[in-house]
């Protein structure tokens, strides 16, 4: 799998008071936030907001090729030391497809059944398995789906204020993907204080198409 992305994004970052631990999220209808305390009383806050996926048709009409353009808002708070939020996609498709010619196509019969594509060439062959061969030259490897990190953007934080990472129109193009591809948004923080060190993260609900 093949993944191109094109980042057209504005990021902002905005002062709001550092807000108690046990306050109602923020984040509002589709987003998440978590708060995290640690025994000493630090707390430090992640979410994400106005997450949405707008699929479109690939622009060369292929099905293995995917687009879709991404929105999401990311935010996080401290109430001090120094923290990095991270945005970003993890995207994987059921299974990737590798697909190449050859002048000379040949299988190893071993892999699985056997199938007469007659519509093709009566007499060529296809065996199904780890790999997929035909005689009219077309070589296709077949591989479970890997997850890839596709990251939108990383923000300093401020010391007691909420900052966010604002992403429109992230632009995700994917190619050589067999069966529904899927993605799940997230927003991670990694903080450094006199009193703590630590981390956390939320994720948006799978999108599938």
């Amino acid at each position: 799998m093949s993944i191109t992305s094109v980042y057209a994004a504005a990021t902002t970052a905005l002062a709001l008071a550092l807000l108690p631990a046990t306050a109602a999220s923020a984040a509002g209808p589709g987003g998440h936030e978590n708060t995290y305390l640690a025994p000493n009383g630090y707390s430090f806050t992640v979410g994400h907001l106005d997450y949405a996926a707008h699929p479109v048709t690939a622009l060369n009409g292929m099905p293995t090729n995917r687009e879709v353009f991404l929105d999401n808002t990311s935010y996080a708070r401290i109430p001090s030391g120094t923290a990095t939020l991270k945005a970003g996609y993890f995207v994987a498709c059921a299974v990737d497809i590798d697909l190449g010619f050859s002048a000379d196509a040949s299988a190893s019969l071993s892999a699985g059944a056997t199938i007469s594509p007659d519509l093709v060439d009566p007499s060529a062959s296809v065996t199904i398995g780890p790999s997929v061969s035909a005689g009219i030259g077309v070589n296709v490897s077949v591989a479970p789906g890997k997850i890839t990190d596709v990251e939108v953007g990383r923000k300093h934080l401020g010391a007691g204020e909420t900052d966010y990472l604002v992403s429109r129109d992230f632009h995700l193009m994917v190619q050589g993907c067999g069966g529904p591809l899927t993605i799940r948004a997230y927003s991670r923080i990694e903080v450094s204080a006199a009193e703590v060190d630590g981390n956390g993260a939320v994720f948006a609900d799978p999108t599938v198409l």
